[in-house]
């Protein structure tokens, strides 16, 4: 338990590294697709790391190790997306549209994945079987059971949990967005003199 702690207490001094090296500069939208760009390359590492339907992939998943390079990049992508949106000061109307747009995104993900899961076990018994095991079924409950399998990794890590990571961090973001609104006057301007 403890090292968990550690790595939530490094993963957000890294975050907070980040933010004061890019500072002002986070909110450009060069970085902030440099940011995307980079989880999306731990995605497809993610997937890479992934073993066949058919084969054993001993024991422990070392994909599990991005996790925490993850959690640092979404810290700073809600940092960003909410530097980046808050200036535009969209209503809240505008704002909730766009969070039941992300949700029902979500909610549409959710049921790809269930999909692709029953798929993923499927293809993990047909391969068994082909190869001649006689339990096969027991073996693919066994392997796709949790996140410690290498089978689960290409389950985890595509297109689609890519898409909905980035909307969990919009959703952050824009919720970030209708908890702290901008105020409704605007900025103090100095008058020109001459």
């Amino acid at each position: 338990m403890l090292i968990f702690i550690l790595l939530g207490v490094m993963a957000l001094f890294v975050c907070g590294v980040i933010t004061a090296a890019l500072g002002t500069r986070m909110k450009h939208p060069g970085v902030l697709i440099a940011n995307l760009l980079l989880i999306g390359a731990i995605f497809w590492l993610g997937n890479a790391a992934s073993a066949a339907p058919g084969s054993h992939s001993g024991n422990g998943n070392p994909g599990l190790i991005l996790v925490f390079p993850l959690g640092a990049l979404v810290i700073v992508l809600i940092g960003q997306l909410y530097a980046w949106a808050r200036p535009r000061r969209f209503r809240p109307i505008v704002l909730a549209a766009l969070l039941i747009g992300l949700i029902a995104h979500q909610a549409a993900g959710f049921e790809l994945q269930r999909i692709r899961y029953s798929g993923l076990r499927e293809r993990i018994i047909e391969a068994m079987t082909a190869e001649g095991m006689r339990d096969a079924r027991s073996f693919a409950d066994a392997v796709t059971s949790g996140p410690g399998s290498m089978h689960m990794n290409s389950h985890f890590f595509h297109l689609n949990t890519y898409l909905m990571f980035v909307g969990w961090a919009a959703i952050a973001a824009v919720i970030l967005l209708l908890v702290f609104p901008v105020s409704a006057g605007r900025p103090h301007q100095e008058e020109d003199l001459a």
